[in-house]
């Protein structure tokens, strides 16, 4: 999701949406779990921390992490539970956004 979008909009029976921060959670009863969409993992980016953890723990397949608004190649991180271990360090200033599904 960019910066460019304004709104989203779901529809049909029994769905929830709620937004926390930059953070959008969206219930869509009957799908895969419930979806996660932008939402920063704890830990500070700066020059020696690899280490992020996520609200939930993600169902397999459905993980995607953005740094710099750019999809991360699962080669350059793990993901354990809620945790995420970078191979390197990420520049200090820099966004770190998550996608999926629990």
């Amino acid at each position: 999701m960019t910066t460019s979008v304004s709104s989203i909009n779901f529809t049909g029976a029994g769905q929830t949406t709620t937004a926390i921060g930059n953070a959008v959670t969206v219930n869509i009863p009957g799908s895969i779990g419930t979806a996660i969409v932008g939402e920063t993992p704890t830990g500070a980016v700066v020059d020696n921390n690899l280490v992020y953890t996520l609200a939930h723990t993600p169902i397999a397949g459905t993980f995607e992490l953005f740094y710099a608004s750019r999809l991360v190649a699962t080669t350059d991180y793990t993901l354990v539970g809620t945790t995420i271990t970078m191979t390197a360090a990420l520049s200090p200033g820099s966004t770190l956004q998550a996608n999926y599904s629990y």
